[in-house]
Formats: C-alpha cells, sequence, structure tokens
C-alpha cells in the first residue's frame, strides 16, 4: 500500500522592514486603527450619542451589557473561522458591521435600532481582536512578531487617542454627531473595499 505523502507548509519569516512593504500589513493595521478610533469615540460618547437617538440612559446601559457579550462571542466565532480562511477575507465582515453600526445612530433611533448598534459594534470588535491576534503572525510568522506587532499597536494606541476629536468637532461645530458617524462609516468602507485588492505578502514574495 503506497504512503501518502504529506506536504509541509513552511512558515514565514518577515523582518519587520519587510512587512512594512506589505499591503496586507497596512490593511491590519488601518482594520486596528479605525476600530480603536471609531469604537473609542462611541464607547465615550455612548450617553450622548444614545440620547440624540431618543434611547435613555436605563435603555443606554442594556445596550452596552449586550455590546459585551456579543463581543465575547464574535471573537470566538471569528477565531474559529480563521482556521478556514485567511484573515484578509475577513476584514471585510468587520469593517461592514462597524460601517453599520456608526451609520445607524445618525439615519434613526429606537429601542430596536439600539439593539442592532450594540450586535453590530460588539460583532466588529469581536471580530477585529480575532483578525489582528491571527492576522500578523499567520502572514508574517513568529520571528519576528514582536516587533512587527509593537509597530501595529502604534496604529490601534494612536486611533484610539485620535478617534474621539473629530466627534468632538462634529458637536460642537454642527450640533450633532451625524457628520463624523457618517465620515467613519465611510472610512469603514474603503477599508473593507481596500481587502479585495490587498493580497497574501506569502504568495507575493513566492512569485
Amino acid at each position: 500500500m503506497p504512503s501518502i505523502a504529506k506536504k509541509s507548509q513552511e512558515e514565514p519569516s518577515f523582518t519587520r522592514q519587510e512587512a512594512l512593504r506589505t499591503g496586507a500589513f497596512w490593511l491590519l493595521c488601518a482594520l486596528g486603527f479605525l476600530t480603536n478610533a471609531v469604537g473609542t469615540a462611541l464607547l465615550l460618547n455612548h450617553f450622548s450619542i444614545m440620547q440624540t437617538a431618543g434611547i435613555g440612559r436605563s435603555d443606554a446601559l442594556h445596550v452596552l451589557v449586550l455590546y459585551a457579550g456579543v463581543q465575547v462571542v464574535v471573537t470566538l466565532c471569528t477565531g474559529a473561522l480563521l482556521d478556514r480562511f485567511e484573515p484578509r477575507r475577513l476584514v471585510p465582515v468587520a469593517m461592514l458591521m462597524l460601517a453599520a453600526a456608526t451609520v445607524l445612530p445618525a439615519l434613526g433611533g429606537g429601542v430596536t435600532a439600539s439593539w442592532l448598534y450594540a450586535l453590530l459594534l460588539g460583532g466588529a470588535y469581536g471580530s477585529q481582536q480575532a483578525i489582528g491576534a491571527a492576522g500578523y503572525a499567520q502572514y508574517f510568522g513568529r520571528d519576528h512578531l514582536g516587533a512587527i506587532r509593537g509597530t501595529s499597536f502604534v496604529f490601534g494606541i494612536g486611533g484610539a487617542a485620535f478617534g474621539p476629536l473629530p466627534f468632538s468637532a462634529s458637536i460642537d461645530l454642527t450640533g450633532s454627531y451625524t457628520a463624523a458617524l457618517l465620515c467613519s462609516t465611510v472610512l469603514c468602507l474603503m477599508c473593507g473595499t481596500a481587502s479585495f485588492i490587498v493580497g497574501s505578502p506569502v504568495e507575493h514574495r513566492r512569485t
């Protein structure tokens, strides 16, 4: 009986400089930046945004509870999906959920919309966490992962620091969050679209 040969898959090994020259690195950084920027802004202004959408403080607290629960569940589910799909293939899902979460408060309100908002925001955060955790290691290997992840964290932290500023400017200049919410929606859709253009760095290196 002939033996079946198993092809071993060699783990990639990118240095930080090599990773910086790939589209996949910047796609993952953009995903982390936008999720932290928009997510932090939404959470910091949560009660104010909910109030403008006609949601009372009590219901707004329930929205936060649902958001946290959904985030945990989606993180686990996305982790399972990453065993079957490339990280860049799941970026549009995360960005579409975040885009929908940002546009909801701008278009309307009500309890139903607030629950949907919590589901989408929790889903976006949970999926991004799983994609970021697996994506860098899968694309660039573990040899220089510390240096690569250290650089990517700069963008995540920068997003969390910068994100609330446009929302603050929007409420100060226009009296509402609509401008910041709609701009965030557009940026998320642009990032999701970019994932269809960016190729795998491992496949690019082999060619």
